[in-house]
């Protein structure tokens, strides 16, 4: 992303980077951008790990505690984290909350298989 809003009138908008189309549409990259400025807001630290596929970054926010988790891999995932409260909110790339609960202490979150032929997708 590097425009708030592409516009037909531009030959640079050929290319959909900007968070909303020419008609005010939002793309998907727009809602991404909310969730990521919500949660990750005023991070003081950051930590990161990778286990097979999946990768995960903790990220401290004094207060509260946010980890971003995904899938780098062809296949959907199931992935436990330690839990640090009696419940959490999971939040999806779109904003969409559900609240979970931990199992043994660790919640258990399923991953989707990535949806792009990066890197680790290969």
């Amino acid at each position: 992303m590097y425009k708030l809003k592409n516009t037909a009138d531009h030959p640079e908008s050929i290319e959909p980077f900007g968070l909303l189309r020419a008609d005010d549409g939002r793309r998907p990259a727009f809602d991404a951008y909310r969730v990521v400025t919500t949660y990750l807001a005023g991070f003081r630290s950051a930590r990161r790990e990778t286990q097979a596929d999946a990768t995960a970054v903790t990220f401290d926010r004094g207060a509260q505690t946010t980890t971003v988790l995904w899938n780098a891999g062809k296949r959907p995932l199931r992935v436990a984290v330690r839990a640090v409260a009696s419940q959490a909110r999971l939040v999806d790339e779109a904003g969409n909350i559900r609240t979970i609960r931990p199992a043994a202490g660790v919640y258990r979150i399923d991953l989707p298989p990535a949806t792009c032929r990066g890197a680790g997708a290969a």
